[in-house]
């Protein structure tokens, strides 16, 4: 049992005088489910004798009970796992129930003239922004440059141009990156596209949002008690909300966001359901799109507003018409290395994956010592120390994100620790940096959320002098430039030559270099090795043995959650 999973199951078997060995061990297989990511465990997974020790004790109540562990859908919960959850659920079926319908007789036009010149048939970027219009909820999958933003950004244009009112609409995402990304394409897409539009138009879309913010200052954590100054009984003050990176937020964030939106308000969720879950419990994404279904009403109402031939496909919830997936890559051409790497991940084909790494100039594979692997990696740094003793912040940011290295792990020998170690030893040898705790040009990953300085687990910062010759942590500021902080004023942080694929997830990278472990690992996975490679726009360069890349291609963690099943469950009752 892990160092933090043993104190909460001591917790509550304390609540009990007498406890068995087959209740211990459930417990503990219930705390370390948790840490792992699984929002609760099923009765196959426990096994007969934890389940039954567990039904038998005063630990485990019902739905309305009050116990810390509740069984419910043949399923075990800790008591608040179960209440997000639940909440969760009924906050997303919600939003298809009190939501209108708001296509209009001339909206087959307007989704015309917003995708004039498409040759997709049928364009499942059109067939998306109608489904927007006529429901609250809108589940958008799709990998790197399949138009998620042309997307969203041609959802938003219609929905404000049939909206009964003047829409207020909020963007948002896990992390400050992410929300800089979203903001950004946005901006790019607006600059692109409005101007071909009619003049009428433009004027009623000069309001669409400019700027994103994370979940965190979305909802504004109250650092006085648990919780946030957003909820049921003070709801956010918007129509229409748009997440993107969503496979990020776990099924707590989750939770909350729907429980502090308004009942009629729209939500738009954007995400990858191949990437990553999130590192707290639950695949939140990934359920709701494993859900997927197109009821023939609501295909011959898209087909209607579309002009396409949109066929009814199975779903195992009324949800399932919320789920929009995009297929055909914009940014990667069918032969671009990245996007075919891509693909041949996810497919699981380990040969054609191999094959690809060796035979396309995008992709490079090596194999090396662990010596030459850090001079190559070190090697990568020059423009970054470049710019740092430039001192210019942007052009350190921007060759900081040029070329990012990525890790599988934290720890360990090939994890992010002794990497970043590593490298600055060769650093410093090199005489770009000096040999101290903090010194020009050291990034650093900040690791835990400090509320009152709007820093959150995740955020990157680089160590450059002020204007003064003071030493100072810049971040990026929401609404575009920089923010700098004294040193001594950041919560616990970790320097970020390499970070994780995990913290990776949100940026985008010209190049990206990944580490993988000598030593196989339950967390070298298909997701990761996914998201690892789509972090990168040009160019991905993989070290690791044969052996290590194969296990990744093969190995998809399940996590378990009853997420589905308590849609479905709601459906029918």
């Amino acid at each position: 049992m892990s160092i933090l999973a043993r104190p909460l199951s001591q917790t509550l078997l304390r609540l009990v005088d007498a406890h068995s060995a087959e209740l211990e061990h459930a417990v503990q297989q219930l705390v370390e489910a948790l840490e792992a990511g699984h929002v609760c465990l099923s009765r196959d997974m426990l096994g007969p004798a934890a389940c039954e020790a567990l039904l038998a004790s005063p630990l485990v109540g019902r739905p309305g009970e009050f116990k810390p562990i509740l069984y419910q859908l043949d399923r075990f919960y800790l008591a608040r796992y179960w209440h997000y959850e639940q909440q969760l659920a009924q906050g997303l079926l919600q939003r298809l129930q009190n939501s209108a319908d708001w296509s209009r007789p001339d909206s087959p036009a307007l989704l015309a003239r917003l995708f004039a010149g498409s040759q997709q048939q049928p364009d499942w970027q059109c067939v998306a922004v109608a489904a927007s219009l006529r429901q609250g909820l809108t589940i958008l999958s799709g990998g790197p440059g399949t138009g998620k933003s042309r997307t969203v950004f041609n959802m938003l244009c219609a929905l404000q141009l049939s909206a009964p009112q003047s829409l207020r609409i909020r963007l948002a995402a896990p992390t400050g990156k992410a929300a800089a990304r979203l903001a950004e394409s946005l901006r790019l897409t607006a600059a692109q596209v409005l101007p071909g539009l009619p003049e009428d138009w433009q004027v009623a879309l000069q309001g669409l949002p400019q700027q994103a913010e994370t979940l965190h200052r979305l909802l504004q954590p109250r650092p006085d008690r648990i919780g946030y100054r957003y909820h049921a009984s003070n709801p956010l003050p918007l129509d229409v909300l748009v997440v993107d990176e969503a496979s990020m937020v776990d099924v707590s964030l989750m939770a909350h966001l729907l429980d502090a939106l308004p009942v009629d308000a729209r939500l738009i969720l954007l995400g990858d359901k191949d990437q990553l879950s999130s590192v707290e419990a639950g695949s939140v994404f990934a359920d709701l799109c494993a859900d997927a279904g197109l009821d023939p009403q609501q295909a011959e109402s898209l087909s209607r507003l579309t002009g396409h031939v949109i066929l009814p496909r199975a779903g195992r919830s009324q949800l399932g018409n919320a789920v929009q997936f995009l297929h055909h890559s914009y940014r990667f051409a069918g032969d671009a290395g990245i996007g075919q790497l891509a693909r041949h991940i996810n497919a699981g084909q380990e040969d054609a994956v191999l094959a690809v790494l060796q035979h396309n100039p995008d992709l490079h594979w090596h194999t090396l010592s662990r010596v030459v692997m850090l001079e190559q990696l070190t090697a990568l740094f020059a423009d970054y120390f470049a710019a740092v003793r430039q001192g210019d912040v942007s052009a350190c940011f921007a060759a900081l994100d040029a070329v990012r290295v990525l890790a599988a792990l934290h720890e360990g020998p090939d994890g992010t620790q002794q990497l970043n170690a590593q490298l600055a030893y060769r650093f410093a040898n090199r005489g770009w940096i000096r040999a101290e705790p903090r010194y020009p040009g050291l990034p650093v990953l900040v690791q835990q959320n400090d509320y009152s300085l709007q820093l959150y687990n995740g955020d990157l910062g680089i160590m450059l002098p002020d204007a003064q010759g003071q030493l100072k942590v810049w971040f990026a500021a929401e609404g575009g430039g920089w923010r700098a902080l004294p040193p001594a004023r950041l919560p616990p942080h970790e320097p970020a030559y390499v970070m994780t694929v995990h913290k990776s997830q949100g940026s985008e990278f010209s190049h990206v270099a990944l580490v993988l472990p000598e030593q196989a690992s339950p967390l070298l996975s298909r997701p990761l090795l996914y998201t690892a490679v789509t972090r990168a726009r040009r160019q991905v360069t993989l070290f690791g043995h044969e052996a290590r890349l194969r296990e990744a291609v093969r190995l998809v963690p399940l996590r378990h959650s009853g997420l589905v099943a308590r849609l479905r469950q709601e459906d029918e009752s």
